[in-house]
């Protein structure tokens, strides 16, 4: 049986590397590798071990499980962000342990094959987190959707397979190192499509190609799954959870089914589409919160952003949700290029009078993958001066309204409050979520 490693790799501060999205982690969140969790379900008949470097940072940990386990094959996260260091661990790993190297990450997905022509001793990369390269490369099959290297030569196919991946191994994690600021864990990260209709142009998701969806019956194996761990919270980490309505509803009442009261849920949404039948059916599956990228509270700058919806759209849908006994989280960006002060104004006015429940901002950093281009005459990202004088008088904008103060209470229990309030505070005084990556040239 071949010894497999899934590796998220330690950096010199907390990253998350997952979903072709390079984040610094926060003290508000840590959710889990799902790129690796995917591949954990391809790898059915394999001894697999996964290490998750963003948590698991005690000195000598990676080594002392190379050391012990001694695999046969390396998939690895990497990122734009920490490729010098990422690189040089997988070279390492390469000339001690003679394993097979694959990487997944931001920069597989943008470079493709010239990754594996900057990086010799790399035998293969997967160019979609879905892809079952990596797998049907250790079987001897034949690759559908990945790029590797066959006697010297660099091989490439871009078929897009079916995400039909078996129950991902979520026991490889310990799962109480994860957290939402709603949720106390243990939780679980889940996916149940890929790609989404949108076209944003902040996002790497549209060059995914048309969405794929999982067949029901293994989202509830896993979910079946799940329970057995002793799991009560998911998160779906789709793109977009209510991107085909049917699909939606159908998954919805068939979680409700078999699972009645046990599960709670969140995932990202979108305004539309959505219905009293689709609303009524997600809280009768046990969803509790979906989050919305609302992103600015300018509609003509909404538009441009690619955005298939209007910033009208956002209050009916909040209305509705609620009116199921659903929460909302509403995601918003900064320093977007071509975002003005102006835009900043509307957004404010905005949640002054929006009945979202939680919002959250977001820092705008180029990424491979996106439409938006560089400003010829401006600045990469505003400077960090002017971003933390606007996340705070934003916040404050929606937050400091006596109205807001009861759908404020998020916390499960006092327990939970009191491990809360540290890393708030931690967060608006330090604002580490947002560190400065080198930009992409």
């Amino acid at each position: 049986m071949k010894r497999v490693l899934l590796l998220n790799p330690p950096y010199a501060r907390p990253l998350m590397r997952d979903t072709f999205h390079p984040t610094a982690k926060s003290t508000l969140y840590l959710w889990h590798p799902l790129d690796l969790l995917i591949q954990s379900g391809y790898l059915r008949g394999f001894d697999v071990r996964l290490f998750d470097g963003v948590v698991d940072r005690r000195n000598g940990a990676l080594d002392e499980l190379l050391r012990d386990f001694r695999p046969d094959a390396v998939l690895s996260l990497v990122s734009f962000p920490s490729l010098e260091a990422d690189m040089a661990l997988l070279r390492r790993i390469k000339t001690e342990q003679h394993a097979v190297v694959f990487a997944v990450g931001d920069i597989t997905y943008g470079e493709k094959e010239a990754f594996l022509e900057r990086h010799p001793f790399v035998d293969g990369i997967l160019p979609d987190y879905t892809s079952k390269a990596f797998a049907q490369f250790l079987r001897g099959e034949t690759i559908r959707n990945g790029i590797w290297r066959d006697d010297g030569a660099i091989r490439s196919n871009a078929d897009h397979e079916p995400i039909d991946y078996d129950t991902p191994r979520h026991d490889l994690l310990d799962l109480t190192r994860y957290y939402l600021p709603y949720w106390e864990p243990p939780f679980a990260s889940a996916y149940t499509s890929h790609g989404c209709p949108a076209k944003c142009i902040f996002c790497v998701a549209p060059g995914w190609g048309a969405p794929r969806f999982r067949e029901h019956d293994r989202v509830l194996d896993e979910l079946e799954s799940l329970r057995g761990l002793g799991v009560r919270k998911v998160f779906f980490r789709d793109g977009s959870f209510n991107q085909w309505a049917r699909n939606t509803v159908s998954l919805c009442e068939k979680i409700a089914a078999r699972f009645p009261d046990h599960f709670r849920f969140t995932t990202w949404f979108k305004p539309k589409p959505l219905s009293d039948e689709m609303a009524a059916a997600m809280k009768a599956a046990g969803f509790q919160y979906v989050h919305l990228g609302c992103e600015t509270g300018s509609p003509d700058f909404l538009r441009r952003l690619g955005k298939d919806f209007a910033v009208e759209d956002v209050e009916p849908a909040v209305a509705m949700l609620h009116r199921h006994g659903i929460k909302v989280v509403g995601h918003f960006m900064l320093g977007l290029p071509g975002q003005t002060e102006y835009d900043n104004q509307l957004t404010a006015r905005f949640l002054k009078k929006t009945r979202l429940d939680v919002i959250s901002f977001s820092v705008f950093e180029y990424s491979y993958g996106i439409k938006i281009k560089k400003e010829p005459d401006g600045p990469v990202v505003a400077d960090d001066r002017s971003i933390k004088r606007q996340l705070l008088s934003l916040y404050s904008t929606f937050y400091l309204r006596p109205r807001r103060w009861p759908r404020i209470w998020f916390f499960e229990n006092w327990h939970h409050f009191l491990r809360f309030v540290p890393r708030a505070l931690k967060y608006l005084f330090e604002l580490r979520l947002y560190p400065k990556f080198k930009a992409l040239e």
